[in-house]
């Protein structure tokens, strides 16, 4: 497994959820106000370097749709054997041709992936552990969440995200500075999809209105346009922890442009 960690927030017992390890991947940004956010990061989104993803590559869905955006995934920790629930994030195409999930870095606390059989019920293997990144939050827009994950060949797999929406492309921090969405959107496999205004953008991370719950983390996040129109931005990586209202997502531009990769959308 190729790991590229360097912390990881220690996990606490979820007392909703008797036997599940539940993460709290919350940034932290006390005593900084809205404006104060947006004041501080504006200049530096601006002069960032003009980089925007490549255009979405088609894939074909598979008969059964086990495996897609949106989708629980369930881990268990080697250390504490208690199971973890995150979200699968939006599907990209490596330059080899393979067919990756994104979802969020502290999700990865165990070497096996699962999800729900939805013919019996029974957690099967979905795919095993790529790239992930994790540097803990340094502030709410501020620190690197992000895992892949390659889908097994066993199970059936779509690009169709499951609230339904198909993005036409990828938007960068720069693109939701410039021209702000309508509404930032985010798919979890708890909350399930909740929209709000976006309050702020850096070149990593976008902070949104919208309720999140720990296990969304991995979901994925997207933009619509005023005039409707979709594009994918990232995926869910945690809440503000100075209001819970505050949902945050990772930016996944720049990884998709560093690892040579591209959305997947279907065909």
């Amino acid at each position: 497994v190729g790991r590229e960690c360097s912390t990881r927030r220690t996990l606490r017992t979820d007392t909703h959820n008797t036997g599940r390890c539940a993460q709290n991947p919350i940034g932290r940004l006390r005593g900084r106000t809205e404006v104060n956010i947006r004041s501080a990061l504006h200049a530096a989104v601006l002069t960032a370097a003009v980089l925007v993803a490549a255009p979405p590559t088609a894939m074909a869905d598979s008969e059964r749709r086990d495996l897609q955006p949106g989708v629980p995934i369930f881990v268990v920790n080697n250390e504490t054997q208690m199971l973890s629930e995150c979200t699968l994030g939006w599907f990209m195409v490596s330059p080899q041709g393979t067919v990756q999930a994104l979802t969020a870095g502290h999700c990865h606390t165990g070497p096996d992936i699962q999800v729900p059989d939805p013919a019996t019920g029974d957690r099967v293997t979905a795919g095993s552990w790529g790239r992930t990144l994790y540097t803990g939050d340094l502030s709410v827009l501020s620190g690197t969440d992000i895992a892949t994950v390659t889908l097994s060949p066993d199970r059936g797999h779509s690009a169709v995200p499951r609230h339904g929406a198909i993005p036409v492309g990828v938007s960068s921090a720069q693109d939701l500075s410039e021209n702000p969405p309508a509404v930032i959107c985010k798919q979890g496999s708890t909350t399930g999809v909740s929209c709000g205004r976006m309050v702020s953008v850096s070149d990593e991370r976008i902070a949104f209105r919208a309720k999140v719950h720990q296990r969304d983390s991995g979901g994925p996040v997207w933009a619509v346009s005023r005039s409707g129109e979709v594009t994918a931005v990232g995926i869910a990586v945690g809440q503000s922890d100075d209001d819970p209202s505050v949902a945050v997502g990772q930016l996944f531009n720049p990884w998709l442009i560093r690892w040579g990769a591209t959305l997947a959308v279907p065909r």
